[in-house]
């Protein structure tokens, strides 16, 4: 049995926090029946532990991002190429993995058309040693209308991938706004 590290005012204090990352040490200590001084050493404390993060995350739909999983089948050899390509991917939210005789892979991505999504896809299956990899369009999110994008890794001068999107079709027809990071993006970000 695990030790237990999150206690009911842990608990009542990130619930809080969730719902307003904002809020002031003074409302969380009378929500929970703590002084100020004494939120403020627990809040302290779950940060320092490593157990929540401040953060900003960003709302899709005011964004109008579209979301989907790229699943990729790779040779076991190549995963972990696979994930030092897309760990500065500005569109990539998350990566999860499953191993077995292949590598399975899922991807967690933004776009802002179905033209960006699919844009992605070609660069996952472009990747060294993908088997397989497939789009899962999502049509709703539910319990998270703001989500973990990673804007900080927009703040390059050049793409990751080392893709071109002035070359790419989807760009071409106006069906992707390029690459965040890229000087010719036209995303609303």
């Amino acid at each position: 049995m695990q030790e237990k590290i999150l206690d009911s005012i842990d608990r009542k204090i990130i619930a809080i926090l969730r719902e307003n990352g904002r809020s002031k040490l003074v409302d969380l200590s009378k929500a929970i029946g703590f002084t100020s001084m004494g939120v403020k050493k627990r809040v302290a404390k779950i940060i320092e532990k490593n157990i929540v993060n401040v953060t900003a995350t960003l709302n899709k739909s005011v964004l109008k991002f579209q979301l989907a999983f790229i699943n990729v089948s790779i040779s076991p050899q190549f995963s972990k190429e696979f994930v030092t390509r897309f760990e500065e991917c500005p569109k990539a939210i998350a990566l999860f993995a499953r191993k077995n005789e292949v590598s399975k892979m899922f991807m967690l991505v933004f776009g802002e058309t179905r033209g960006a999504l699919s844009g992605l896809l070609d660069v996952a299956r472009a990747q060294n040693g993908v088997v397989k990899a497939e789009l899962q369009a999502l049509d709703e999110v539910y319990y998270m209308p703001y989500l973990p994008i990673r804007v900080e890794k927009m703040l390059r001068d050049a793409p990751p991938c080392g893709a071109s999107c002035n070359l790419c079709a989807y760009y071409q027809k106006n069906d992707c706004p390029g690459c965040p990071v890229s000087p010719d993006y036209r995303g609303p970000i």
